[in-house]
């Protein structure tokens, strides 16, 4: 199968996330484009769960409170699908 995108795209998608990017966007896109592990992905996912199980503080960025939330946790689940 042929990638949609070509070496140079996703050579600035790179570029773009490693700089601006959160941990856990660098480590999502390490897993799928190289060879990154799915640990660092649970860890960077992990930082972002409250004590009661939840998921908040920023998982989904456009939603920073720190508190667990329905988004929240969508977007959790969304990364580990």
């Amino acid at each position: 199968m042929r990638p949609i995108l070509s070496d140079r795209q996703l050579e600035k998608v790179e570029t773009f996330i490693f700089e601006r990017g959160r941990l856990l966007e660098r480590q999502l896109y390490a897993y799928f484009f190289q060879d990154g592990s799915r640990e660092a992905c649970l860890k960077a996912l992990l930082a972002y769960q409250n004590p009661d199980g939840g998921f908040g503080n920023g998982v989904e960025p456009d939603l920073l409170c720190p508190e667990s939330s329905a988004i929240g946790a969508e977007t959790a689940m969304g990364i580990l699908d």
